[in-house]
């Protein structure tokens, strides 16, 4: 008989909940899931659905707009902000386009997958400029990136 996984489940529905149902591997390592219960839950006839390398949807069905975001964050890293198309619609302003989510990342970070959009529509990584770079992190940058295309 297999042996059922123990993980700390409070606290991977915590970060679930948090984080629109999203997760990456890391996080949900983080929680003591192995590898092996992270395989089940997305097989195809599991209740989870991989997103992103390395990052999943704890639920089936369609994918948010705010999902797609969030896995493409998580996907990106720490510093990581939202750019382009997606940034323009987040800020309530209509913009024609696919719905691909642009990511900047810091200059000095490592995307783990620069020029791969994983998904048909999901995340593209865009390393932020050294000479523009700013602390501030504000949404004028992605505005003006979604405005451009």
């Amino acid at each position: 008989m297999p042996r059922k996984s123990e993980f700390d489940g409070a606290r991977l529905n915590r970060i679930l909940q948090e984080q629109h149902l999203v997760v990456p591997r890391a996080q949900a390592a983080a929680c003591g899931m192995s590898r092996s219960a992270l395989q089940f839950r997305i097989t195809q006839s599991g209740p989870w659905q991989r997103l992103l390398p390395g990052v999943y949807l704890g639920v089936t069905g369609t994918v948010t707009q705010d999902q797609r975001e969030m896995a493409a964050l998580l996907y990106a890293g720490q510093g990581s902000m939202i750019t382009g198309v997606a940034a323009v619609r987040r800020n309530h302003l209509r913009s024609p386009g696919p719905d691909v989510v642009d990511v900047l990342i810091p200059w000095n970070c490592v995307c783990p997958h620069p020029s791969h959009e994983a998904n048909a529509g999901a995340a593209v990584c865009h390393r932020q400029d050294p000479l523009h770079h700013s602390s501030a992190g504000g949404g004028g940058r992605g505005l003006l990136n979604g405005a451009v295309r």
